[in-house]
């Protein structure tokens, strides 16, 4: 449920985002847009590569474990995978928002994919 509610607020948060900055055309950003588009790529790309680290340190129950017992140990782990993904999702959105930067949305993007391999089912089933 969490997981789905973190996946649900960084698609609507992109899809907003690309909407107001649609309907603004241009009105945002001014002339800080170039060095904000830096701050983007920035924020987003450090938010990704943590969230891919962390993701890869998480291992799976094993044969015969119990998900309680490992969802009580990884849980923290995975969360945080979650935030981070979601978290870059949403700072690609917002920095699109104020610089109108295609790339700083298409990076924030790949948070989405991040969340999709950092799934509940997906982790539970690890060996």
């Amino acid at each position: 449920m969490v997981h789905s509610a973190i996946t649900v607020s960084g698609a609507v948060a992109l899809g907003l985002c690309a909407l107001l900055r649609w309907q603004l055309q241009g009105q945002v950003g001014g002339g800080s847009a170039a060095r904000l588009e830096v701050v983007g790529y920035v924020v987003v790309l450090a938010a990704l590569a943590a969230a891919v680290l962390l993701e890869r340190t998480i291992e799976g129950p094993g044969e015969g474990g119990k998900l309680d017992e490992w969802w009580a140990g990884a849980g923290p782990k995975v969360v945080a995978v979650w935030v981070l993904s979601d978290g870059a999702a949403t700072a690609g959105a917002v920095f699109y928002l104020l610089t109108g930067s295609l790339g700083v949305l298409g990076l924030g993007c790949l948070g989405v994919p991040v969340l999709f391999v950092a799934r509940p089912a997906s982790l539970e089933e690890r060996g």
